[in-house]
């Protein structure tokens, strides 16, 4: 309960501090019954007219939500669904949906990841020291914090995919006796499995590493009797089964919306070299993260100094808990397996599939459940000594429970306010900017589009604008269709906008390719400046003679 109570105040702690971006506004708006149709393009706008789809629609229903996310977006339906019938029991504030509701229940999501990685552990079979832990560490993790406050689906795929390697544990204990696998419990998990791939279709990734354990379990024991494997039957049929289904859906022609483009592998050197330490970033931060992000260089250097010292302490700890490999029994033997699989699962997507699904620390998901159990199981008892975990043994463990509760305690205040795991998009700073910056007449903010990407980047504005009243009184937006085959199109639009308005026109150009080459700025145009998620130039528009 304590593990439970303090890792709730961490998950709700400053929920609505941050302000919502892109991929939030896309799961807001689909789960509410609306779609972006609305929003006019190549026309000024207001910040009304861009947050209309923000309003609750009456008239929506669960088979309008998941019809929006299988023609317009790229993602399974279930958790909008439920998202869809949650903020219908919440009043829309000035008529706009509740932010904290709908940060609220992925929140939700992530603190019952707390009792269900102690529940599983304990269904398992593992000491109470192990089941603990696990309880700790997925409280304090800054990773599961980082996805519990986001308006997203990852905090109710982590707990189906903490489901599924419960039962896939669960079924290889019964494997390694030489024992068949009860129906229940195999026909549980490929249900499990199936409701797994309804949130996110990567959890799919975390089945194939299940299998590639297995086989691994098969070749390193004894091998039983073809007909005990045969047990995995009822999983396997139902899971294969969910695949093809989605991978149907998947494989239409409309379906994605070149939405996944942005993931896909690079040419150049430093996206080829990149994703093993992104991934081993996203690691790290599964069990630390210090105020690395601070806007303070002296802060952000100690944090890393403190984080490199936590690790060289932490390491060793873990490692010698964690070895020799099979002393913690099956179940520590088997999530190794698992992590060595599932790594090589995504770096194969990323070098041989071309997509880098390494590139966003979200993706990572499947790998908080399997670093959580396996840090537990280093600071637990071996199999032989299942009393206490070796490093009670000696009169310093209270400093080191205490140490590593300090620790994550720090590193989950350090996600909460935003100074680590920062949104990919500040549109707080970048209207900061605006407002104290003397202005004549209409203010325009002008970005090219080309998905729905552009449109949540302007949505965050619009949303932000609402809360920094006065001083951004007489601001408008405008959405420029964008091909970059074509760019001088999107120019000639552009210019045939601004002519039909009133000068004095105050002109923000927002994530334009070449932001230079806008003759019509004149000599008053500042350079080039960024802001997370916001690429700007600001002129003065004037008319040609």
């Amino acid at each position: 309960m304590l593990w439970i109570g303090l890792g709730t105040w961490l998950r709700f702690h400053n929920l609505t501090d941050k302000p919502p971006w892109t991929d939030e506004f896309a799961t807001l708006v689909f789960s509410l019954g609306n779609d972006f149709s609305g929003i006019p393009l190549g026309t000024v706008i207001s910040a009304d007219t861009l947050l209309q789809p923000l309003q609750p629609n009456p008239e929506a229903s669960v088979g309008l939500v998941a019809h929006l996310l299988l023609n317009q977006d790229n993602h399974p339906p279930l958790y909008f669904v439920l998202a869809h019938l949650w903020l219908g029991l919440f009043p829309a504030p000035d008529g706009y949906l509740n932010l904290w509701a709908a940060r609220a229940l992925p929140a939700l999501f992530g603190v019952a990841t707390i009792p269900l990685s102690y529940g599983l552990m304990r269904w398992l079979g593992v000491s109470m020291v192990i089941a603990q832990g696990s309880a700790l560490w997925m409280a304090l993790s800054p990773y599961a914090i980082f996805i519990s406050q986001e308006a997203r689906h990852y905090t109710l795929a982590v707990l189906w995919v903490m489901l599924s390697l419960g039962c896939c544990l669960k079924a290889a204990q019964f494997l390694a006796r030489g024992q068949a696998v009860p129906g229940a419990i195999a026909i549980a998990w490929g249900v499990v499995n199936a409701v797994a791939l309804s949130v996110h279709f990567f959890t799919a990734l975390i089945f194939l590493a299940q299998a590639l354990s297995l086989i691994y379990l098969y070749l390193s024991r004894s091998k039983p009797q073809p007909k005990v494997w045969l047990s995995l039957l009822p999983a396997v049929l139902v899971t294969a089964s969910a695949i093809a289904v989605w991978g149907w859906v998947i494989s239409q022609p409309q379906f994605g919306h070149g939405m996944t483009d942005w993931i896909r592998l690079g040419g150049n050197v430093s996206s080829w070299i990149g994703p093993p330490f992104q991934l081993l970033a996203a690691w790290i931060t599964m069990l630390c993260l210090f105020p690395v992000e601070s806007p303070f260089l002296a802060i952000v250097i100690l944090s890393g100094l403190a984080m490199l010292i936590y690790f060289v302490w932490l390491l060793p700890l873990l490692a010698r808990g964690l070895s020799p490999w099979r002393s913690k029994g099956l179940e520590m033997e088997f999530l190794g397996a698992v992590m060595v699989s599932l790594t090589a699962i995504y770096l194969m997507v990323t070098y041989v599939g071309g997509m880098d699904i390494t590139r966003g620390a979200r993706y990572s998901f499947n790998f908080l459940p399997v670093i959580v159990w396996l840090a537990a199981f280093g600071l637990g008892p071996r199999a032989t000594e299942p009393s206490q975990g070796w490093w009670q043994r000696s009169r310093s463990w209270p400093l080191n429970v205490l140490l590593i509760l300090s620790a994550g305690i720090l590193s989950g205040l350090t996600v909460t306010h935003n100074l680590g795991y920062q949104k990919y998009y500040r549109p707080d700073l970048f209207l900061v900017i605006v407002a104290e910056t003397p202005r004549q007449g209409q203010t325009i903010i002008v970005s090219p589009h080309q998905s729905l990407v552009q449109v949540g980047e302007m949505m965050g504005l619009a949303w932000q604008e609402r809360q920094i009243q006065p001083g951004l009184d007489n601001l408008n937006f405008a959405l420029i269709p964008y091909h970059p085959a074509d760019p001088g199109a999107a120019m000639g639009q552009l210019q045939r906008l601004l002519a039909s308005q009133t000068e004095p026109l105050d002109l923000w150009l927002v994530n334009f390719p070449k932001p230079k080459s806008f003759p019509f700025c004149g000599q008053e145009a500042v350079l080039p400046k960024y802001v997370n998620g916001y690429g700007y130039l600001r002129c003065q528009y004037k008319s040609p003679p």
